[in-house]
């Protein structure tokens, strides 16, 4: 097993939901929602950190037509969030804005301006014109109140330039500094010049504003939602490919401005910060079933990763390894449980290589328990676990005989005891000096019913 996988496992038990289920809900991914994120003014670039889209929002305040673009400083997540508006262009390789073509004659930048500044902070209006490689700034910065809509007019330091670069902020972006509460709305802009015509600005008074979405299958999350914040596509899609029904999940690899962005699936949620957020789960499976078809990149291979959890602690699940197909084929990963499980978590993962491809489809638990069955799991206590020379089993109490069987991983029987009818439960000590270390399991049943924990021997 890779690092990389035996890390994935440790990042399944983790904080939750807060509905249960016992099976795997939108596991055909036939279903499929987008997430409004945030809106965007077209041709403008929001300077702030994807997740604090909301520091910029269309207001219908206008100083002409129909819309402002409004932008505020916010404390979002403990964290000062100082709203800035940037026509350039972000080039995620050096994290830095960039100016963009623009080559008409100038002498002053005409914007219509209102804004509320908090004390001890400083809005500012930031033009930068790059000549031949060779950065000059015009500023204007303001402090105060300004209710109604003022023209201001912000001489150029140049009059020529081969791209420029325009910032709005109710803050001081430059500074990184910024108080909570400073709003600026921006609308009608654009540069003059005595003797020429400057070309317009594209969408200069902030009319046309696109909508960000994400979509997800319902019930699953992936990094689409951080992807499209940051303006990037998403890695996992729907898929008309598909085992059965009409859709399928794909996960496809993608490598953005020299980074590595790998396509996880997973049942729950991500949060901002890149944790998987597992669902509480009550059912206890005994096999994981579906279909899948991978095209790798390489030597790469992916996974399917279910793992079930109670109180932290986890409980049972494999990593089952994906290897190239190129036709989707069944698939089943036995689950044997140690404890009733509270929590599930689900990771589906295409790799870790540009360009590796994975479609998943017809996820679903298999021989979920009754609850007579849990009931018999329940009543199933083994201690010490991990055990030396010998460990106890508790069982529950019971009308009919019960058995009780030692197994190794593969599934061959070592040991075999019939537990008679009792009212009170009780208890057997069972003797395993000589086996070597590794899992074992301890299977009881009851007539048809039956349930397994596993037992690690040391």
């Amino acid at each position: 097993m890779t690092k990389f996988y035996q890390l994935l496992l440790l990042l399944l038990c983790c904080t939750f939901h807060s509905f249960a289920q016992q099976q795997i809900e939108n596991g055909d991914f036939e279903n499929w929602s987008a997430e409004l994120l945030f809106e965007r003014p077209d041709d403008w670039v929001i300077g702030a950190d994807p997740r604090f889209t909301s520091v910029v929002t269309q207001s219908d305040d206008a100083f002409s037509q129909n819309f402002s673009a409004k932008i505020t400083t916010q404390e979002i997540d403990g964290e000062v969030a100082i709203g800035g508006l940037v026509f350039g262009f972000f080039d995620f390789g050096i994290e830095d804005f960039l100016p963009v073509r623009y080559e008409s004659s100038v002498d002053s930048f005409i914007v219509h301006l209102k804004y509320d500044i908090q004390p001890g902070d400083t809005g500012i209006v930031l033009i930068l014109q790059r000549i031949n490689g060779f950065d000059v700034f015009s500023f204007e910065r303001f402090t105060g109140k300004v209710d109604e809509w003022t023209r201001v007019a912000i001489p150029m330091t140049s009059t020529t330039q081969d791209s420029i670069l325009i910032v709005f902020s109710p803050s001081d972006i430059l500074a990184e500094e910024g108080e909570v509460g400073s709003v600026l709305f921006v609308d009608e802009m654009g540069f003059v010049d005595a003797n020429t015509s400057p070309a317009p600005l594209p969408n200069s008074s902030f009319e046309n504003w696109t909508a960000i979405n994400a979509n997800n299958p319902d019930n699953w999350d992936s990094f689409n939602r951080l992807l499209a914040l940051a303006d990037l596509p998403p890695n996992v899609t729907r898929s008309d490919e598909a085992a059965s029904g009409s859709f399928s999940a794909r996960l496809e690899i993608n490598e953005y401005f020299g980074d590595t962005v790998e396509a996880f699936l997973v049942y729950g949620s991500i949060d901002d910060e890149f944790e998987f957020i597992s669902t509480p789960f009550t059912g206890t499976p005994t096999r994981l079933t579906g279909s899948y078809r991978y095209q790798p990149a390489g030597q790469d291979v992916g996974a399917v990763v279910p793992a079930l959890s109670s109180g932290g602690t986890f409980a049972g699940g494999e990593i089952f390894i994906l290897t190239p197909t190129a036709e989707f084929i069944e698939f089943e990963i036995p689950i044997v449980l140690s404890l009733f499980p509270d929590t599930l978590s689900l990771i589906i993962s295409a790799g870790q290589n540009p360009g590796s491809v994975l479609w998943i489809d017809n996820l679903a638990f298999d021989n979920v328990l009754t609850t007579e069955e849990a009931d018999l799991f329940n009543g199933l206590r083994i201690s010490p676990n991990p055990a030396s020379d010998w460990f106890e089993v508790d069982y529950p109490s019971s009308g009919e005989d019960l058995r009780l069987k030692l197994m190794d991983i593969q599934g061959r029987i070592l040991q075999d005891h019939l537990l008679p009818a009792n009212q009170g439960g009780g208890q057997i000590e069972l003797d395993v000096s000589t086996y070597i270390p590794g899992i074992y399991v301890v299977e009881i049943s009851q007539g048809k019913l039956r349930t397994s924990r596993k037992v690690t021997i040391k």
